[in-house]
């Protein structure tokens, strides 16, 4: 009987540590998580905290990721630990999506939105790389402003809002990791960030977030 306790104990202290250690791959974020207007999308709200644990995780533990493989894998199990599933997901390698020829007007032009969306969305981008913002604030508001308006509209479809605030998303948390702590030195996003993005999202969730991602952490 003592024998069968203390197998009983093992098993469930062993059960307890694997939780333990699975909650600490994303529970780093959570507790410091505050929603915003953006967010008000589950997917979008998503999106961004799994870029962001998955940054903070190589953070605390001082890694790199060795390949976009690990990368993707990553991303993966995050997205199902969260149902965040899409049916017949795929990624393009990386190497093929940085050899792409793609430009932001081509994108944004064959972008598979609706056309008052696709309006909205392109005048969005366009203003949001050709203004001078004055501080990071400033631009980071003006981003959740028009997150703001996404979310009102809606005789769009939901798919058209949801993949529109995937990309803001991912193109505010990468300009919120960009900016390195500074107050106006390099908060601003690259326009080669926001064609990575914008690339994923249109192909996939999962493959905006790895674009993301391999941005930042190369």
């Amino acid at each position: 009987m003592r024998i069968l306790i203390c197998l009983v104990g093992i098993t469930w202290i062993a059960i307890s540590c694997n939780t333990e250690n699975d909650l600490d791959y994303n529970n780093n974020s959570i507790e410091k998580e505050q929603t915003t207007p953006g967010e008000n999308s589950n997917t979008s709200y998503l999106v961004g905290r799994i870029y962001r644990e998955i940054l903070d995780r190589h953070s605390e533990h001082d890694t790199e990721p060795s390949n976009i493989e690990e990368v993707n894998k990553e991303v993966q199990a995050l997205m199902q630990r969260y149902k965040l599933n899409e049916a017949g997901s795929t990624y393009t390698s990386y190497k093929e999506v940085t050899k792409s020829n793609s430009t932001l007007d081509s994108i944004l032009a064959n972008a598979p939105l609706s056309p008052p969306a696709k309006q909205s969305f392109t005048d969005f981008i366009y203003t949001l790389v050709d203004s001078t913002f004055q501080n990071h604030g400033a631009w980071e508001a003006f981003i959740l402003s028009y997150e703001n308006e996404v979310t009102q509209q809606l005789e769009w479809p939901e798919a058209d809002r949801d993949t529109i605030l995937t990309a803001t998303s991912l193109i505010r948390e990468t300009g919120n990791i960009l900016r390195g702590g500074r107050e106006d030195e390099d908060w601003d996003i690259a326009i080669g960030n926001i064609v990575m993005i914008l690339i994923g999202v249109f192909e996939s969730t999962q493959a905006a977030i790895v674009n993301a991602l391999m941005y930042t952490l190369n």
